[in-house]
């Protein structure tokens, strides 16, 4: 229930996911706000390695990348700009 793969606060670089399978995500309404409407594989910087994954069978989105102007949460910073890096 809610999102499987989360990559959160948008100042996170660097990770590999790779050869991985989401199935049958399901919407929450007593998690996150954003597990309301969620993906397999939530992406919020595109300096992340996002390949050979799939997802199947969810109720909402199957990859979903959210690119902030600036990182949110317990990693703001205005010294980042997710959404102006190469995807």
């Amino acid at each position: 229930m809610g999102g499987a793969f989360f990559i959160e606060d948008g100042i996170e670089q660097g990770n590999v996911l790779q050869y991985n399978l989401a199935v049958m995500v399901r919407q929450s309404t007593s998690l996150l706000n954003d597990d309301l409407t969620p993906a397999a594989f939530w992406v919020t910087n595109p300096s992340n390695t996002i390949r050979h994954n799939a997802a199947a069978g969810g109720t909402h989105f199957g990859f979903w990348y959210r690119l902030l102007e600036h990182p949110d949460g317990p990693s703001y910073t205005p010294d980042v700009c997710p959404r102006n890096l190469p995807l």
